[in-house]
């Protein structure tokens, strides 16, 4: 019984360290702005994308 629990505790630590590396990865490139870019962009053309459906369907439905 005693294995098993050392064995969860060592996945639970490895899970705990990775989280930790990708914060800081994700806290570097913040900063850096490349991140943010990146975000940006990818949110402008996901709301253009829903602008569009949303018009197309408005005209399908009203017949405009």
């Amino acid at each position: 019984m005693m294995k098993r629990f050392r064995k969860a505790q060592g996945v639970l630590e490895y899970t705990l360290f990775l989280a930790a590396i990708i914060a800081v990865i994700m806290v570097i490139l913040f900063r850096t702005g490349g991140f943010q870019s990146a975000v940006n962009s990818t949110y402008s053309k996901v709301i253009g994308a829903m602008n569009k459906t949303a018009n197309n369907a408005t005209a399908g439905v009203f017949g405009m």
